[in-house]
């Protein structure tokens, strides 16, 4: 999960920021992993 979150970052959400107004949606995951992966150390 952790690789996913860095992967989903830098790969995906920096260059659509670059790119588009719509670069909530894909920050919006990327901010969503973190708590993801606490979630599922429980």
């Amino acid at each position: 999960m952790g690789l996913l979150a860095v992967f989903w970052y830098n790969a995906v959400y920096l260059h659509i920021k670059r790119k588009s107004a719509f670069a909530s949606v894909p920050g919006s995951i990327a901010g969503a992993i973190p708590p993801v992966i606490g979630f599922t150390a429980l």
